[in-house]
């Protein structure tokens, strides 16, 4: 058997009680309360009730999400995430968790994602994690449990002892319900009492491996949901609350403060204001600090996927990159709040990220609130926020709306030909994007004109030999194919061999697979 380390052991309580759109469950407040009580209990709880974080009716997922990827950094042996309130289960599989603002039809921008979640406890150093879910459809969060197939591989330093063990009220189809005189939800009131009471046949306490056939044996006499369970060979030894000189907890005040301890514990409610961090005298200076880092990380990252793309070698997985930068924001964070113009500098960077690694849904909702405050904040035509609708215009084209790419695009470059100049790298780059669109919307005539164009202007900027050229010129090819006009094409392709092999760069095999057969082509016209 093994206990917690309280000091490197965090636990977080993320809960809603009330809602705009959905009943009230008042009794989610109550289960919180109980929650830290237990697990914070003098000499027998395994959490330090300094480190027991309750979250609660928070309007905004992306602050939620920061508050929770924030202490789940200071977790280095257990970490326990707990989520109780009202689940929505999305036609792709999602689970959204519903928060009090949640608009039923418009989940992506007001509800949040398990997956984020998720994807905040795999950022975390924790040597083992415990992810317990209480809301209707909460068995789906089995299926997106990715941290044991995926952590060594995303997390420097990490070995095959990380893990998480997920615990569920219900089965993916199944939903959970209450009455509204309970104290405590059925699943929490089930829980929490195999915690508190004394086991014979565990005297050092209860493991968490033997819970889980006591709590289903408990919800099938009550005729309730079948909990749900993965990864139990992790905790199988793992004691949460100890049994000896246990205080008894059966009096306590579930609507007040705990029973015991001091009453002041971490506690932040999305509805009022967080406690504000004194920022150290060198604020602005750790602030930069930190961009420069995330600019080198990212920065470093674009290189080698670039040279490996140029290679014909496999690119640099994304994923070290984002969580990279996640980690980052966490830090700046602590230093000032999420509105400071370096930490959105670097949710732009996170944003970019999320869509290399696929996160498409996270990325359009980072990019799209970055978007409305920088815009509020800045107008329309900082550069700034013209870097914010470029990569948002990206994202969207992505996801299958070409058409709205391309009209944001469109716009867009005109507002950078007006702000910035025609010839100004980030002008070129959001043509290219326009170009790429435009393309992909079935006008390839228009494609090949505009990288034609943009041709052009990199090779008297940069020269023929440089990469974005020789890029712009193997998209030239290609469209200028799509479009019909092979024997351009194939002079295109011509030239593109002969600069890559002067740039010294090795001749990707594809060059000369593509030369060949536009060349087969321009034969069968003849």
């Amino acid at each position: 058997m093994f206990h917690p380390r309280r000091d490197e052991s965090r636990v977080i309580l993320i809960g809603t009680a009330t809602y705009q759109n959905y009943p009230d469950i008042q009794a989610v407040r109550n289960n919180l309360q109980v929650m830290r009580e237990v697990l914070s209990q003098a000499e027998v709880g395994g959490f330090d009730e300094r480190h027991c974080h309750g979250m609660t009716d928070f309007q905004s997922p992306e602050r939620l999400a920061e508050h929770l990827q924030s202490v789940a950094a200071e977790a280095t042996d257990i970490l326990v995430v707990y989520l109780s309130g009202i689940g929505v289960a999305a036609r792709d599989g999602e689970l959204w968790f519903a928060l009090q603002r949640t608009n039923p039809k418009n989940l992506h921008y007001t509800a949040l994602p398990l997956t984020l979640v998720q994807e905040g406890m795999k950022s975390s150093p924790a040597r083992i994690k415990i992810l317990i879910v209480e809301c209707s459809h909460s068995g789906r969060a089995l299926h997106r449990s990715t941290v044991h197939d995926s952590i060594s591989h995303i997390v420097p330093g990490k070995d095959r002892e990380t893990d998480t063990y997920v615990l569920t009220a219900c089965s993916e189809k199944d939903i959970t319900w209450h009455l509204d005189d309970d104290e405590l939800t059925p699943f929490t009131a089930a829980l929490t009492q195999l915690l508190r009471e004394p086991h014979k046949d565990h005297p050092d306490g209860l493991p968490v491996g033997a819970i889980f056939e006591l709590l289903r044996q408990k919800m099938l006499a009550l005729g309730l949901p079948e909990p749900q369970q993965h990864g139990e060979y992790l905790v199988r030894d793992l004691v949460l609350v100890g049994n000896s000189g246990r205080p008894s907890v059966d009096g306590a005040d579930l609507t007040g403060g705990p029973s015991g301890g001091t009453g002041q514990l971490p506690w932040v409610s999305g509805t009022t204001s967080e406690p504000a961090v004194p920022p150290p005298e060198n604020q602005e200076e750790a602030l930069t600090k930190l961009l420069d880092k995330a600019r080198h990380v990212a920065g470093a990252a674009s290189r080698v996927g670039d040279e490996a793309e140029s290679e014909s070698q496999d690119c640099r997985d994304p994923t070290p990159v984002y969580l990279e930068l996640d980690t980052i924001i966490t830090e700046m964070l602590r230093l000032a709040g999420p509105e400071h113009e370096k930490i959105m500098e670097v949710r732009d960077l996170q944003g970019s990220w999320y869509a290399r690694a696929g996160r498409l849904p996270d990325a359009r909702m980072l990019h799209e609130r970055l978007l409305e405050t920088r815009q509020a904040r800045l107008g329309l035509q900082h550069a700034d926020v013209l870097t914010t609708r470029h990569h948002l215009a990206n994202v969207i084209g992505l996801m299958g709306d070409q058409r709205e790419a391309v009209e944001r695009l469109q716009v867009l470059v005109d507002d950078r030909r007006e702000v910035l100049g025609e010839a100004h790298p980030d002008t070129l780059t959001s043509t290219a994007a326009l170009a790429h669109w435009t393309g992909k919307t079935g006008n390839p005539v228009s494609a090949a004109q505009m990288y034609g164009s943009l041709y052009d202007h990199y090779a008297w900027q940069h020269g023929t030999q440089a990469l974005l050229t020789l890029r712009v010129q193997e998209e030239l090819v290609t469209w200028l194919d799509i479009a019909g006009n092979v024997a351009d094409a194939l002079e295109a392709c011509d030239k593109l061999i002969e600069a890559w092999r002067a740039s010294g760069r090795p001749n990707p095999a594809k060059f000369q697979e593509k030369r060949d057969s536009l060349a087969r082509k321009v034969q069968d016209e003849r």
